[in-house]
């Protein structure tokens, strides 16, 4: 019962940002502590740990700033435990270089506590943003 809840929160999640481009129902669906990761070098705007519900805000913000999402694929919902992972892919467009990276594959796990997302881990090949910010 519990995994299929947390099964519809996070198909609720990517079809509100995939077809709306709405990060609402994400915001309604994390604990005003949850930590956001996103796998890329130190040094970019994106490096490091969003904590809490106005740090990622804040990672949506910045990332809007550094790169469009031009298209975006859901592939696969996985679950155990407590934790469900998203395989996708998507194509961004780098605002600082013009670089378009075309069917980036991502993996996004989020870790629940009960009906709530305490932690979300994006793993992605980032190098063309990390790139665009290396001094």
């Amino acid at each position: 019962m519990l995994e299929e809840r947390r099964m519809r929160i996070i198909r609720r999640i990517f079809d509100a940002f995939v077809h709306e481009g709405s990060a609402d129902p994400l915001m309604a669906a994390v604990s005003d502590d949850v930590e956001c990761v996103l796998t890329i070098a130190k040094g970019t705007p994106l490096s490091g740990t969003f904590r809490g519900k106005a740090g990622l805000q804040r990672y949506f913000e910045t990332q809007a700033d550094l790169a469009e999402i031009q298209s975006i694929e859901i592939l696969n919902f996985l679950a155990g435990g407590d934790q469900i992972a998203v395989a996708g892919r998507e194509t961004l467009h780098i605002k600082r270089t013009g670089e378009i990276c075309k069917d980036s594959d991502f993996v996004t796990l989020f870790t629940f506590r009960e009906d709530t997302i305490i932690r979300i881990l994006t793993i992605e090949d980032t190098t063309s943003l990390a790139l665009a910010y290396r001094s």
